[in-house]
């Protein structure tokens, strides 16, 4: 059942983006990209709840640990640029422990 919303909230935000562009055509590109994306996602876990049940936490649980990996890559380049020991500390803690 929350998988089926999660795709229907995907579904519905997919076409408002697609929908913004027409309102405003600031970032079209993205727009496009992430209205596309977004439709597409939410045709999928609506058709297929009981797959996206579990397809969707994996993903969502891949996402955070790429994103906590270029978070302290970015966090250990501003501490070589001068950001001090606790930036650099910030960025090893979150490269090694995502």
């Amino acid at each position: 059942m929350l998988a089926q919303l999660l795709g229907l909230y995907w579904l519905v935000t997919g076409i408002l983006s697609l929908v913004s562009l027409f309102v405003d055509r600031s970032q079209w590109g993205w727009k496009l990209f992430a209205g596309i994306l977004g439709i597409l996602a939410g045709i999928v876990v609506v058709r297929h709840p009981l797959w996206s049940a579990f397809l969707v936490p994996f993903t969502i649980v891949i996402i955070l640990g790429v994103q906590a990996i270029i978070q302290g890559i970015v966090e250990l380049i501003l501490a070589f640029q001068g950001g001090g020991w606790s930036a650099a500390l910030l960025g090893v803690s979150d490269t090694l422990i995502p």
